[in-house]
């Protein structure tokens, strides 16, 4: 396999914390039977980020910085055992993994058909003209598809890029590490950071931004272990 193709939307340093030896069980809702699998090949696409592996080089000296206050939080209970700059780098993990994942991708998607557009439109008009130098083999139809997706592409890194810093947006919350005393353990999925707003969903619909008062976010750090934030002003 050429390097960098197989791109993860979960970092295999956050599954391991499920994983024995590199394996780990895998439950597809569509199949409703679990079966083994390699932290080396769920939640990843060939060239998910895009081909050449810019994003994916860069995403990965992140995961690094990224890996040791999760890590930490793995080895200890207590919140307050983390530096302020562990703290930021844990608030960057949550954010930028919330905007990475193939869902985000899949939400990005649907909004083709409006981008197609408009893209359109730029091409009657000659607007990539003297910008652009197309293969003379690609068909109208398939300049326009490559448009298309390197513009959907564009729009996932611009909103992976607004996950880094996303730390800034939910500072403020207040955190609690949740201890498992059940039989029942936390479990991991390909969306694993999980947004709430119980306060005020059921008069508003479904209100989880990260600018919403009532947020609460569910971040799971291992099978006996889970990190909850929420707004304080709230509850």
């Amino acid at each position: 396999m050429p390097e960098r193709k197989n791109q993860h939307y979960v970092p295999k340093h956050y599954l391991r914390a499920w994983a024995d030896d590199e394996r780990i069980n895998v439950f597809p809702l569509s199949k409703g039977e679990s079966f083994p699998g390699n932290t080396s090949s769920i939640c990843s696409r060939s060239y998910f980020y895009g081909n050449p592996p810019v994003v994916e080089d860069e995403l990965q000296d992140i995961d690094g910085y990224h890996a040791n206050p999760v890590r930490e939080l793995r080895n200890k209970d207590n919140l307050t055992d983390l530096s302020p700059q562990q703290i930021k780098l844990l608030l960057s993990f949550i954010t930028t993994q919330r905007s990475r994942t193939k869902a985000t991708k899949e939400d990005i998607r649907a909004g083709e058909d409006f981008l197609r557009d408009a893209i359109k439109d730029d091409f009657e008009h000659d607007r990539y003209e003297d910008l652009i130098t197309w293969d003379p083999e690609l068909t109208p139809e398939e300049r326009e598809n490559r448009m298309v997706d390197a513009s959907l592409l564009g729009t996932h890194h611009y909103v992976i890029g607004l996950g880094i810093f996303g730390y800034h947006a939910i500072q403020d919350l207040e955190a609690v590490m949740l201890c498992n005393l059940t039989d029942q353990e936390f479990i991991i999925s390909d969306v694993p950071i999980v947004f709430d707003n119980p306060c005020y969903k059921p008069n508003h619909g479904t209100v989880a931004g990260l600018g919403n008062r009532g947020l609460q976010i569910f971040c799971p750090i291992s099978p006996d272990k889970l990190l909850l934030i929420y707004d304080p002003q709230i509850y």
